[in-house]
């Protein structure tokens, strides 16, 4: 299953501001999302100097 960054930036937010889901399917579900934010970031991680290359020639209008 596909999960937004919007969803996955939003239970990380939640987690951080100390809100925790009042059902069990709200709890699976965040939890779901957790799992992508967690994947998300590792991707990030794995693409850094990509990503940082990308953005320097955007900056630097080669882009």
């Amino acid at each position: 299953m596909k999960v937004s960054l919007a969803s996955q930036i939003a239970a990380v937010q939640n987690v951080v501001a100390g809100r925790s889901p009042f059902t069990r399917d709200q709890q699976l579900l965040q939890q779901e999302h957790l799992r992508a934010a967690l994947e998300t970031l590792r991707w990030v991680k794995a693409n850094e100097a990509v990503l940082r290359s990308t953005r320097k020639a955007a900056i630097g209008g080669r882009l």
